[in-house]
C-alpha cells in the first residue's frame, strides 16, 4: 500500500517536531454522512493498530452537523433541524441514505469552510516501516454518523531535526501554508455507497493505498 503512496507523493510524508505540531489539510466530503465532527487517532505503529492508539485534537473541524452535512454543502449550523429530519426520513424509508455533496472543504473564507486541523500530541514516536521509510505512524480520521463511521487515513512521520526542519522536509500541499511546525495533508470522508478513504498528500492519493486500513 506505502509503495503506492511513495510512487505518487515521493518519499517524504508529513513531518511535525517531536514537541509537537499540527496536520492540515483538505478534507473531500462526497455524500452528506460524511460531515464533522471528526475525531483523531495516531497509530505510532504505521500498522493500522487505532484501537491502541493516541487521540489527538482535531483543532479546526469542517463543517457539518452530528455527522451530517446539507445536499448542496450548507454548512450552517443554526439548521441543525435539518440533520435530524434527515435522519428520521431516513430510517422511514421516505429518503434515500445520503445524497451527493462532492465538496472540497479547504479554504479559509468563511467560519465553516475551513481546513481541518491536527495537534500532534507532544512526545508522540513513530515506529512503523513501510515501502522502505522507517519511523512512520497512521492518522485515522472519522465522524460518528450511524451509518459509518466514515473517514481517511494519513501517513506522517516525528522529524529528527527542529520544527523548521520539519516544515522544510514536507513540503505543503496548495491546500495550506505551512508554517513552524505545522504541515499540509489531505483526507476524505465517503458514504458507505463510496468508502474507499481518498486520501491525498503532495498531490498523491494516500487514501487509495491506505483505504483497507480504516
Amino acid at each position: 500500500m506505502m509503495s503506492a503512496v511513495v510512487a505518487q507523493s515521493g518519499s517524504t510524508v508529513p513531518q511535525v517536531s517531536s514537541s509537537g505540531g499540527s496536520m492540515s489539510g483538505t478534507l473531500h466530503i462526497v455524500t452528506t454522512d460524511g460531515a464533522e465532527p471528526y475525531t483523531a487517532i495516531v497509530d505510532p505503529t504505521g500498522t493500522g493498530a487505532f484501537s491502541s492508539g493516541t487521540q489527538a485534537d482535531v483543532t479546526q473541524q469542517v463543517p457539518g452537523t452530528f455527522g451530517e452535512i446539507l445536499p448542496n454543502g450548507d454548512t450552517l449550523r443554526e439548521r441543525r433541524w435539518s440533520a435530524s429530519s434527515t435522519r428520521v426520513l431516513r430510517r422511514a424509508g421516505i429518503m434515500k441514505r445520503a445524497a451527493n455533496v462532492n465538496k472540497d472543504y479547504n479554504e479559509e473564507l468563511t467560519l465553516y469552510k475551513q481546513p481541518f486541523t491536527v495537534q500532534i500530541p507532544a512526545g508522540t514516536t513513530c515506529s512503523g516501516t513501510m515501502a522502505g521509510m522507517s519511523n512512520v505512524c497512521l492518522v485515522k480520521m472519522a465522524n460518528p454518523n450511524p451509518a459509518g463511521p466514515f473517514g481517511g487515513v494519513f501517513a506522517m512521520q516525528i522529524a529528527s531535526g527542529n520544527s523548521t526542519t520539519a516544515a522544510a522536509a514536507a513540503p505543503a500541499t496548495s491546500s495550506a501554508a505551512t508554517t513552524g511546525s505545522s504541515t499540509s495533508t489531505s483526507a476524505a470522508a465517503d458514504s458507505a455507497d463510496d468508502d474507499e478513504a481518498a486520501t491525498s498528500q503532495q498531490g498523491g492519493a494516500l487514501g487509495n493505498a491506505l483505504a483497507g486500513i480504516i
